[in-house]
């Protein structure tokens, strides 16, 4: 790691740039947002957008630059599209492939595209590519400043990045060819910072793809990349943005409502700002939200507009703050018993066991700080019991709760604990 941060030069003007271009976006980046993948043509009527609206959907990748009917019904319902297939579509892959990226789309081919591109409301970003090996990401860093000075003010770019379970060159005798570009995955995210200058970072993983007698390893490495992309979108004071999976691996059963959160706040734990669910609609896996023909599995739309629901709850006192630090607390290892932050001391789980907590530090004073803390015990759905959260504080906390409730606890109050059930998050403030 210590070399990898070496080889960061991401410069101040760059930085500022990318800021600016932001700060004016149609994308309300002082909101929670909440995207997801892909809507076919065949749901793309009035009734289908109506309803992902009020499923909490804030935006929708995937969207193609003549579906106009589509757009004027995202703009209606104040919602905002992803435009795919108006830039090259680049999937790094390989080491071998990367080589030829800059070759094959110079920049010429973007001012082309941009000159092409009919702006409308609802248009919020422009898809420039997916899981770039990071070979690519010095041309990447030139595309990017060239469609700054050339896209409708307000219109952004989208690039998501590679997991931490993606190859590299020769990591076991079946994968000799590498998808990161680097050695390791800590190399792979500074490089990306050093070269893309975009004020977010963007990946998936996905913690219920794991091979079966295989989750708890995949979890582990669900956490670390956290880790890795959390400590980098604070060191270059990057947002974070994260794409779930709300549909499920195994035609035979559908996600639940419980692995939706786990996944939504372990992700906001690390200070994510966005999340996006992969799929809404047939792109991969099984049981989407909205089947091919159109029709709505109403299991999975219940659950995704509930958890949707329950993050827009937590997300307006969330976005008050920056997230700063992250702590594992009662886990097995790699962990502490008990964490201390700012004015907030002892937090643990009564009955032990594991708790993300989430140091945060207001965006207006940084001084003022506030807690996200997500329940992790019952990753898998099992029916864990609930549990109870310790803290004290000495002037007491004002405590808000993903069903939209807030209460005002003083300090003698604390010591009775509060309730939390199994994956569930809340978050706490200074009184």
């Amino acid at each position: 790691m210590k070399n990898a941060a070496c080889r960061i030069r991401t410069t101040t003007a760059v930085f500022l740039a990318c800021c600016a271009f932001s700060a004016f976006g149609r994308m309300d980046r002082t909101r929670f947002q909440i995207g997801t993948y892909y809507l076919r043509p065949q749901a793309q009527d009035e009734a289908h957008i109506k309803a992902m609206h009020e499923c909490g959907i804030d935006f929708v990748y995937g969207i193609q630059p003549h579906q106009r009917k589509a757009l004027d019904l995202f703009a209606k319902y104040g919602m905002g599209v992803v435009l795919k297939d108006l830039m090259p579509f680049w999937v790094g892959g390989t080491d071998a492939r990367a080589a030829q990226f800059a070759a094959r789309y110079p920049l010429e081919e973007y001012n082309a595209c941009v000159d092409q591109l009919v702006d409308h409301p609802a248009i919020w970003m422009v898809d420039i590519g997916d899981e770039p090996n990071a070979k690519n990401f010095p041309h990447y860093g030139k595309i990017v400043e060239l469609l700054k000075r050339r896209l409708p003010q307000g219109i952004g770019m989208y690039l998501n990045l590679y997991p931490n379970y993606a190859s590299v060159s020769g990591n076991s005798a079946g994968v000799q060819a590498g998808q990161l570009g680097t050695k390791t995955y800590d190399e792979h995210i500074a490089w990306y910072s050093r070269d893309v200058g975009l004020d977010y970072i963007s990946y998936d993983f996905y913690v219920y793809s794991a091979q079966p007698g295989h989750f708890d390893g995949f979890l582990g490495k669900m956490y670390d990349n956290y880790r890795v992309v959390a400590d980098e979108c604070r060191r270059t004071n990057r947002s974070f943005w994260y794409v779930a999976q709300v549909n499920s691996s195994d035609p035979a059963k559908h996600m639940t409502l419980n692995r939706l959160r786990f996944q939504a706040f372990t992700a906001m734990a690390f200070g994510a700002e966005s999340i996006a669910w992969g799929c809404w609609m047939t792109g991969w896996w099984h049981n989407n939200v909205v089947k091919g023909d159109g029709t709505t599995n109403m299991h999975e739309y219940g659950i995704l507009k509930r958890v949707n629901a329950e993050i827009k709850s937590l997300g307006v006192p969330f976005m008050r703050y920056r997230n700063v630090a992250t702590h594992f607390v009662g886990y097995a290892k790699d962990s502490v018993k008990s964490a201390s932050c700012g004015p907030f001391r002892d937090i643990a789980c009564a009955e032990g066991g594991p708790l993300l907590v989430g140091e945060m530090a207001s965006r207006k004073d940084p001084t003022r700080k506030a807690l996200f803390i997500a329940s992790t015990n019952d990753p898998n759905d099992q029916g864990r019991p609930s549990r109870t959260l310790r803290l004290a504080s000495e002037n007491g906390i004002v405590l808000h709760r993903s069903d939209g409730t807030s209460r005002s606890f003083a300090p003698a109050e604390l010591s009775a604990g509060i309730p939390l059930a199994a994956n569930e998050a809340v978050m706490i403030e200074e009184r």
